[in-house]
């Protein structure tokens, strides 16, 4: 069905103080950058910034494709792959600036945490928190679309994220809930596994749905090995024993996959 004209006219009304939004916060990003080129040593901060600037234009991206939905009953494509990029952008700076790596040790993050000292570990929970929500509305919005089977790189690139920006020795420590730092450190840890579960999940269906790739299940072993040792850390026996059996399940699988084209070739 055609977009009337009244249609079109009620969808740039209301949709003309976000797009000003998005210049604003557009503008704010290049600013930054000056900042980047005059101090090298605010990199840190100004990163963080930005990426809150990205999860902001994101939201708005998507705010109006549903504007445009629900009164134009017109899905904008553009709008939802604009919002996709700000997010993964966004993590990809900061898992460059912070070198998260997935095998990255319990406290081979405490150098990094060291650069952020501003970042109060509520400051650093709201920020994966932040990417969390975000990613998860842009994933919703995509739906079935394209890039669809994306979002597994975006739920793994947060989960090294959080996993950089988890203080393990401060949740070691705070062992009573009227410390500073426990609240916020456990709702960390769990939004830690929470994150790095549905990116092995992720991998696990794009794999079966998605082409078959033994490069999937091999990335979906490496968040399991992480959670094995998150697991091991927390004292989680039985969610600990849930995860090594589909860790042992999954490098079954790939172990007989490569075994078969090993033997094709010959």
């Amino acid at each position: 069905m055609a977009i009337t004209r009244e249609q079109r006219q009620n969808f740039t009304r209301i949709s003309e103080p976000y797009k000003q939004q998005l210049d604003d916060l557009s503008r704010e990003h290049s600013m930054l950058n000056g900042v980047l080129k005059q101090d090298a040593a605010m990199a840190p901060y100004v990163k963080i910034r930005q990426a809150m600037l990205s999860l902001q234009k994101s939201t708005l991206y998507i705010r109006l494709d549903a504007f445009s939905q629900k009164i134009q009953n017109l899905r904008s494509d553009t709008n939802i792959s604009t919002a996709r990029k700000e997010v993964s952008n966004a993590l990809a700076d900061l898992v460059k600036l912070t070198g998260a790596v997935s095998d990255m040790t319990l406290t081979e993050n405490q150098e990094v945490l060291d650069q952020f000292v501003l970042l109060d570990p509520k400051k650093r929970l709201n920020l994966i928190d932040g990417f969390r929500q975000v990613l998860d509305m842009t994933k919703e919005a995509e739906g079935t679309g394209k890039y669809r089977w994306y979002f597994a790189e975006l739920y793994m690139n947060l989960s090294l994220l959080a996993f950089v920006f988890m203080d393990f020795k401060l949740f070691e420590r705070t062992k009573n809930p009227g410390e500073p730092g426990y609240a916020e450190s456990r709702d960390h840890l769990d939004l830690l596994i929470d994150t790095a579960s549905t990116a092995a999940r992720e991998y696990r269906q794009k794999y079966e749905m998605a082409g078959k790739d033994v490069g999937d299940l091999q990335k979906a072993i490496k968040l399991l090995e992480m959670l094995k040792m998150i697991y091991s850390f927390a004292g989680n026996p039985e969610e600990q024993s849930k995860n090594e059996l589909n860790l042992t399940s999954m490098k079954a699988t790939v172990e007989d996959i490569l075994k078969k084209k090993k033997q094709e070739k010959k």
